[in-house]
């Protein structure tokens, strides 16, 4: 059983009846979204429109910022029909002498101080590329030095761990994406401006769902989590909250590439979570499990669409999320998956607003 909230040995926060910030910055997430529709087009245009434009499209970010920078490529690929190139901001300085006048380099960062980030864009810049900066900080120095400044509206994040500023960091790229692709012929994104209200019901759907399973598994120290597009972006995300809220030991691998090596160290105490969000996901994941046979390992199957029966027989658990048909899937799946992180944490009895030895701002 999940371990109660009042036996949380840290010191709880009344945070508006809820007791912690990051399961109160969760649920701010759809009101975030809706506002960033209503008030963002403008500026999401005028971005796009040099994105359209443009010669190369880089993307520099670190943790949950590249994991959306990550989200973006996969969508504008598919979506807009645009090749782009995501870059750990940290490694940079390998790809620097590859960017010049006419390229548009997608800086993230939350806070807008992220040191690599900065000095990425600053060198960016001085090679002649436009920077587009994607921040919740307008005053900051990524702000200060972009081209064009894409500001995420959530409102200060108490939490350590992301959890609203990257859903939120998601639903602009994929605005962007959406103007990419309409200028180039194509149809955008068209659930987009329904993902607020989608989001609203699916927390209210997955937060029992999610405090379920950590029941289950919250005392095993390893997991894997696995996707391939934007699913494999989104398994990235989920490895790296599992790790900062919950301490476990999560790695996140395309599902096509776990069968390739790292099946061999997957069973009983190791969790495993796929992602299928497209029918181009079945395949890899019906043959891993076929492969996983009579391992013991616990797969749960996170889906938007119809999974088959075999799927579901090998399957521990199969959690089903609203069916979207676009890159906008992403943010419904990121919300679980914080959901998750969340309640694996107190019953592990952490702190999931103040992981150890992590900082908001990495300087």
């Amino acid at each position: 059983m999940v371990i109660p909230l009042e036996l949380f040995r840290g010191p709880l926060i009344d945070v508006g009846g809820s007791p912690h910030y990051m399961i109160k910055e969760i649920h701010e997430e759809p009101s975030i979204l809706k506002r960033l529709w209503e008030n963002l087009g403008g500026r999401v245009f005028h971005a796009a429109q040099r994105i359209y434009s443009s010669d190369k499209i880089y993307i520099v970010g670190s943790g949950s910022s590249y994991n959306a920078g990550l989200v973006f490529h996969y969508a504008l690929a598919h979506h807009a029909k645009r090749i782009s190139i995501p870059i750990t901001s940290g490694e940079y300085l390998y790809y620097s002498r590859t960017i010049s006048k006419g390229d548009v380099v997608i800086a993230i960062s939350q806070s807008g101080y992220t040191s690599d980030t900065l000095e990425a864009s600053r060198r960016a810049r001085d090679a002649g590329a436009s920077i587009v900066g994607v921040t919740n900080n307008p005053e900051s120095p990524l702000a200060r030095i972009s081209d064009y400044v894409i500001y995420i509206m959530a409102g200060k994040e108490e939490a350590v761990t992301a959890t609203k500023t990257f859903t939120a960091q998601i639903y602009a790229l994929l605005m962007i994406v959406s103007e990419v692709s309409k200028l180039g012929g194509g149809e955008g994104i068209e659930d987009l401006g329904a993902v607020p209200r989608t989001l609203l019901s699916s927390i209210s759907l997955l937060e029992p769902i999610s405090r379920k399973i950590a029941s289950d598994i919250y005392r095993y120290g390893s997991a894997f989590t696995l996707g391939e597009g934007v699913g494999y972006a989104i398994a990235r995300e989920a490895a790296l909250k599992l790790k900062e809220a919950a301490g476990v030991n999560s790695e996140a691998i395309q599902t096509s590439e776990a069968r390739h090596g790292p099946k061999t160290i997957m069973g009983k105490k190791t969790p495993i979570y796929c992602n299928v969000f497209f029918e181009e996901d079945l395949d890899h994941v019906a043959k891993l499990q076929k492969d996983l046979e009579g391992s013991g390992a616990p797969i749960y199957v996170v889906t938007s669409i119809d999974v088959d029966d075999d799927i579901r027989s090998r399957s521990f658990d199969v959690v089903s999320i609203p069916p979207l048909r676009s890159a906008s899937i992403s943010i419904i799946a990121a919300a679980f998956y914080q959901l998750l992180s969340y309640y694996i944490s107190i019953s592990r009895l952490l702190d999931p607003d103040m992981p150890r030895m992590l900082s908001k701002v990495v300087t």
